[in-house]
């Protein structure tokens, strides 16, 4: 039986403004610096990019690396070569699926409407909240099953998406203009103000803002799960559906970025098997072209994929699931913010969407709804639903993520490559170490990169100018926890800090170290220093005085609001999977066990901080969810 919430009697402009004044420190460093930074760096004018090391900004629709990148062996590089000299079989370029995602730009353009354009009559068959990899995965494995009905009419399914549509004639490169249009409320953080939660906002979800790292889910960690869907991931047959649809494999070890290449270069010797080449799913598919013998195109290794893939190379929802499911005939309205689910005498009825001032609530009635917002939005939407279940906004994980920077004397062009090709498991599930691990979890770390605003946002306050200067010759790393799921939503409204959360004391013991093994490891290759995204600038230079850091002493690398930036693109769990009610939110179908004809397909579901990035592990528990949702006739 699930368990009534008490509701909070504050209005939630109330909470956020206690959080605020509350952190009132924390957040006016934090408004600043971000302010200061994005009106800095993104004006890109000659003397800034020379004052960050020559600084050269978007790529042009033809790649083609100048000689400095060339001369420092980033081998990632494209150009229009004639034929005479290798342009007909170039693993980069093809005009004809150039021609292909023109058209299927035009056709999105074209087909998917404001919500204010809403026009399909009558009560839908299904209503998927969120265009993300969780529901544009589900709305593919469902109208798979059900196109014919679909192409005649007899079944209707709508997505909704609060963001607008941008396609890659759009993704011009541009921080200053991209980040505040693609990327919900730049600003959103946890209620201390410790942990920034990035998520995207547009078709196609946060996995077309992504860094396009495939992990399936290590079994070490889904055999914690219930044994139904543990068993149903490690039988992997849902991952080859979703690898035959995004096309993701391993990178070769020649196309490395070179932030990475330092990295592998301080690991030792006995080490290098933990030194993993990561899959990504940028090798789109072209039909067989006798004169044409390639099958996949290659990533261009333009290091944009924050801002959406301006080369149609990375195959997220948006040039896959989504114009999949148009095909089968599901309809998609952009701009669409879902206030509510409703429901009553124990089943879904549909959804209010917001409409603009003066204008009524659109109501969409459906037979089925399934909510894909994300963790916290997909928590948030539900309790403001009235949905009960004791579980629900509870136990989530951010894998918060700490960035550790390298300085070294040779170029390293942080903003040209592939931006993450490699991370290190040494650390993944330790077994020898109780006193750090005693769980058995750890981290990864994982080599990243980034572009100038976003570099000096996570620089410490009072260096940003200075260490911006070393941009061209700085590696980065960020260490990616197996979090315990500590968070909870505790809000049905409000967008500034709807979520509490509080690192536990063992996680960070184990951010600590993993701190610390990244710094270790920059050092080792050479770096003439190494600093971290503490608000304090925190700094070394030897071996020998990062051996003195005591990780079980706070005041060491200390953690907490206000002392470092940490940051969260992958938010997990608050609607939890469980064979009960009384376990958790849903069931491994993805339905609510509260609501009937309620089901959620995001990252929501898992039980447990994932460890890796979730992205396919998402997509596939979507398929599952889509496949198993039954429409009748």
């Amino acid at each position: 039986m699930s368990q009534q919430r008490q509701r909070s009697t504050k209005p939630s402009s109330w909470i956020d403004a206690a959080n605020v004044l509350k952190n009132l420190r924390t957040v006016t460093s934090l408004t600043a610096k971000s302010a200061y930074c994005f009106v800095k760096y993104g004006k890109l004018t000659e003397a800034i990019k020379k004052e960050i090391g020559g600084y050269t900004g978007p790529r042009g629709k033809i790649y083609n690396p100048p000689e400095k990148i060339v001369e420092n062996e980033i081998v990632m590089q494209c150009s229009e070569l004639p034929k005479s000299e290798g342009g007909a079989s170039c693993p980069f370029l093809n005009t004809d699926y150039d021609q292909l995602m023109k058209e299927k730009n035009r056709r999105m353009k074209a087909e998917i409407r404001d919500v204010d354009e809403y026009d399909i009559e009558g009560e839908v068959d299904v209503c998927i909240i969120g265009t993300g990899p969780g529901g544009s995965a589900a709305a593919y494995a469902l109208s798979e099953r059900y196109k014919e009905e679909l192409g005649k009419g007899d079944k209707k399914i709508v997505m909704l998406e609060r963001g607008g549509l941008y396609t890659s004639d759009e993704f011009s490169q541009k921080e200053k203009t991209l980040l505040p249009a693609l990327y919900q409320n730049p600003l959103r953080f946890s209620d201390d103000f410790g942990i920034a939660l990035v998520k995207g906002s547009l078709v196609g979800g946060s996995a077309v803002l992504n860094d396009a790292i495939c992990f399936e889910a290590p079994s070490r960690v889904t055999q914690d799960w219930e044994v139904d869907v543990g068993r149903e991931l490690r039988e992997k047959r849902i991952y080859r559906k979703v690898r035959d649809m995004i096309h993701y494999k391993k990178i070769p070890h020649m196309a490395q970025h070179k932030n990475a290449r330092m990295f592998e270069k301080g690991v030792e010797t006995e080490d290098l098997e933990h030194f993993l080449l990561n899959e990504r799913n940028t090798n789109p598919r072209i039909p067989h072209q006798p004169m044409r013998p390639q099958h996949q195109l290659a990533c261009v290794g333009c290091g944009f994929c924050h801002l959406g893939c301006r080369y149609n190379r990375k195959q997220t929802p948006l040039i896959t699931f989504v114009p999949a499911a148009m095909d089968n005939g599901v309809r998609v309205f952009k701009n669409a913010t879902v206030s509510k689910v409703l429901h009553s005498g124990g089943a879904v009825r549909g959804v209010r969407v917001k409409r603009g001032l003066g204008r009524r609530d659109l109501i969409i009635k459906a037979k089925k709804v399934i909510v894909s917002c994300g963790a916290v939005n997909s928590s948030q939407l539900l309790l403001r639903s009235g949905v009960e279940n004791q579980h629900l906004g509870k136990h989530i994980s951010l894998h918060p993520a700490p960035l550790i920077f390298g300085v070294f004397d040779e170029k390293v062009y942080p903003d040209w490559g592939i931006p993450m090709t490699s991370a290190y498991e040494k650390y993944q599930f330790p077994s020898d170490d109780k006193k750090v691990f005693p769980d058995g979890f750890g981290y990864l770390i994982e080599t990243i990169a980034n572009h100038p605003i976003a570099q000096a946002a996570s620089l410490p306050a009072g260096k940003v100018r200075a260490r911006m200067r070393q941009y061209e010759n700085t590696a980065s790393a960020t260490v990616i926890l197996h979090d315990q799921a500590v968070g909870e939503v505790k809000k049905r409204h409000g967008h500034i800090t709807p979520l509490t959360y509080k690192l536990h004391r063992e996680d960070q013991i184990k951010m600590k170290h993993g701190i610390k093994e990244a710094a270790r490891i920059f050092l080792n290759a050479g770096a003439r220093e190494v600093f971290t995204s503490h608000e304090k600038e925190t700094a070394y230079r030897s071996l020998e005085e990062l051996e003195r850091v005591d990780i079980f002493n706070e005041d060491h690398l200390p953690l907490g609001p206000g002392k470092i930036l940490l940051g969260s693109a992958h938010s997990q769990g608050g609607c939890r999977m469980a064979t009960t009610g009384d376990r958790g939110v849903v069931d491994f179908n993805g339905h609510s066990h509260d609501v009937e004809n309620l089901y959620v397909s995001d990252g929501s579901l898992f039980p447990t901080s994932l460890g890796v990035n979730p992205q396919v592990t998402i997509m596939a528990l979507a398929t599952k969810i889509g496949e198993s949702i039954d429409l009748g006739h």
